[in-house]
């Protein structure tokens, strides 16, 4: 198997330990450091304080009695890690100049959260889908408009996203350009989303669905 091969099983089945940790030993075996990240944060992801830690002082490391048991030590690790690969741990999704204005998260070994802005997403949001299982996209700079609406119950706000009326160059915080706007579902009408997370939602799945669309 490739890495690309690896990496479709992987982005075909995110809730799915399996293929990770098949990838990490490939990884493992030819000496990148990202098969042990991958394992570090798996662990992490299932493990909790062991008794008598006293979990609360995992971060804190200034008072209290430092935690020793398994889970601090992962967390040593994987901070180890980042510190001396940086960027690299993240793949094939961290190459380029695309991500040295963007912010990403990590989730079980892959970036799974990214922040940037639209132009950066337009331009490598596609090669980014194609190489790490996604949960999250959001885009710096957007916010959707909040509009008084009576008809509500609860709540008197909805959150609308909406197309810029003189072109794409003239755009507000709520203003998407058309490749993410027809991606947007029919919930959003004149009403809108009802919260503001409902629509930041909607935008991190269109911003997903754009970009597994865009060919290699």
């Amino acid at each position: 198997m490739t890495d690309r091969d690896f990496m479709a099983a992987i982005i075909a089945n995110p809730a799915d330990d399996a293929p990770r940790l098949v990838y990490a030993d490939w990884l493992e075996e030819h000496d990148d450091p990202r098969g042990e990240f991958i394992r570090v944060q798996i662990e992490l992801a299932r493990s909790k304080c062991e008794p008598p830690c006293p979990g609360n002082v995992h971060a804190a490391g200034g008072f209290g009695t430092r935690c020793v048991c398994r889970r601090a030590r992962l967390r040593a690790r994987e901070q180890e890690l980042k510190a001396r690969h940086g960027f690299r741990l993240a793949g094939s999704a961290g190459r380029g100049a695309f991500w040295n204005r963007t912010d990403y998260t990590f989730s079980r070994g892959f970036v799974a959260r990214v922040k940037c802005s639209v132009a950066n997403w337009k331009m490598s949001g596609g090669r980014i889908a194609r190489s790490t299982p996604l949960e999250w996209v959001e885009m710096r700079g957007c916010r959707p408009l909040a509009r008084k609406v009576r008809s509500y119950e609860s709540g008197d706000e909805s959150y609308r996203w909406s197309r810029p009326r003189y072109g794409e160059e003239c755009m507000n915080s709520w203003n998407l350009p058309s490749w993410l706007m027809d991606r947007m579902p029919n919930t959003n009408d004149y009403h809108g989303f009802r919260t503001e997370a409902a629509a930041m939602a909607a935008l991190s799945v269109a911003a997903i669905e754009w970009a597994k669309e865009q060919p290699e």
